[in-house]
């Protein structure tokens, strides 16, 4: 009962936090300023695009890498562990991966968090999301999926 409970408010913060605010402006929404003050902002180079005019694309589908690259961890297969968890990360303007976080992570099975971590890690170069016609820093969440073949 206290798992079902504990997804569902993950499940809950997880859809707000994905949605944003609705209560400011478009453009205030699109931002995160990861300074926390905006005098602090030399450059466009702090700020965290969450909805950028177009978003940062992996060629080939971020999916068909994550099928291909994910190992399945010796003892979650040991145990039949399986599940879906989530990934946030920052797509930077050469569009390379920086500061990858586990939002939600396969119930049980801390090394499938660890190797979903480690793929995205090594994963090539990403295009760039842009906003008004100019490349721009990203935020990006992805799916995880562990699954008995």
């Amino acid at each position: 009962m206290k798992r079902i409970i504990a997804f569902i408010v993950i499940l809950l913060s997880f859809n707000s936090w994905s949605q944003g605010g609705n209560n400011s402006s478009e453009k205030e929404s699109k931002l995160v300023d990861i300074n926390n003050s905006p005098e602090n902002q030399l450059e466009d180079d702090t700020l965290i695009y969450q909805t950028p005019d177009e978003l940062a694309t992996f060629p080939g589908g971020i999916s068909n890498y994550l099928k291909a690259t994910i190992i399945y961890p010796e003892q979650a297969l040991k145990d039949t562990l399986e599940g879906k968890g989530y990934l946030n990360f920052i797509i930077e303007k050469d569009g390379s991966i920086s500061k990858i976080i586990v939002k939600r992570g396969i119930p049980d099975c801390r090394d499938c968090d660890k190797e979903a971590v480690r793929v995205m890690s090594i994963c090539p170069k990403w295009i760039p999301a842009k906003n008004d016609g100019k490349i721009v820093r990203s935020s990006y969440n992805v799916m995880f999926v562990f699954k008995f073949p």
